[in-house]
């Protein structure tokens, strides 16, 4: 909204089934700063279902990512 050292983020998220399978893959990627403070993560994920019934299912998942954080001192009004 145009004022001074107001946060910024930025987010992507794409994620969905692996055609004619029971896996799934997605990926997020966030970048926070607020103030002198920035943050920037991202994170890999998977999934498998398993079908029990007609109406039940049975779902695992598995994420690994990093976090990256840093101070801004170029930022920094003493």
């Amino acid at each position: 909204m145009g004022m001074q050292g107001a946060p910024q983020t930025q987010a992507l998220t794409v994620d969905g089934p692996l055609t004619d399978t029971a896996f799934g893959l997605g990926l997020t990627i966030n970048n926070d700063v607020t103030n002198i403070i920035g943050r920037l993560s991202a994170m890999a994920s998977t999934s498998y279902n398993v079908k029990l019934t007609s109406n039940q299912d049975l779902s695992f998942g598995l994420s690994l990512g990093v976090l990256r954080n840093e101070i801004k001192f170029d930022r920094i009004r003493a």
